[in-house]
């Protein structure tokens, strides 16, 4: 998934604020900071302008 499309999904605010613009604008920053992290943490990688996970089956143990 490319940055603009996980922050489309909205997986922090659910698009529950009144003003997109400005939702847009805090989770774009939410979302690329933790893509950062989990990339440097060896989760996610970054290639071609998407995020791919580099363990797929670890996403069950991170949604419970």
């Amino acid at each position: 998934m490319t940055l603009g499309q996980v922050v489309e999904a909205s997986p922090f605010y659910q698009n529950r604020f009144p003003d997109r613009r400005i939702q847009r604008m805090f989770e774009t920053h939410l979302v690329a900071k933790n893509l950062q992290l989990l990339a440097e943490d060896g989760q996610v990688i970054f290639s071609r302008g998407t995020y791919q996970m580099t363990h797929p089956a670890s996403v069950d143990n991170v949604l419970g």
